[in-house]
């Protein structure tokens, strides 16, 4: 999207074209949505999704679950792209890596 002649240049997927929409146009036909999580809820479903990682890797979750969610959502991620694309030499590297990673 940008800014010309005082009008914003849309690209709209909707008629698969561009046009040129100023504020009141694209006020008008701009589509929006509210989505409201609950954390509570969003936390349940990022711990099942951590201790369902660590089983399919034979993890213990020791003290992992104490820890933020985000975050050992975040590290079990990339420790799971690293093995899917790389690999590791044996699965007693995959674990000391998984154990240095500070999961």
């Amino acid at each position: 999207m940008e800014w010309k002649e005082k009008k914003f240049l849309v690209l709209d997927p909707a008629e698969a074209n561009k046009g040129k929409w100023s504020v009141a146009e694209f006020m008008q036909r701009a589509y929006t949505t509210a989505a409201y999580y609950d954390k509570i809820s969003s936390t349940q479903v990022l711990q099942q999704l951590i201790k369902d990682e660590l089983s399919v890797y034979n993890f213990k979750p020791n003290g992992i679950m104490q820890q933020d969610e985000t975050i050992v959502a975040n590290k079990l991620t990339y420790f799971s792209y690293l093995k899917e694309n790389y690999g590791f030499s044996s699965t007693e590297n995959e674990a000391k890596f998984f154990e240095r990673s500070a999961i």
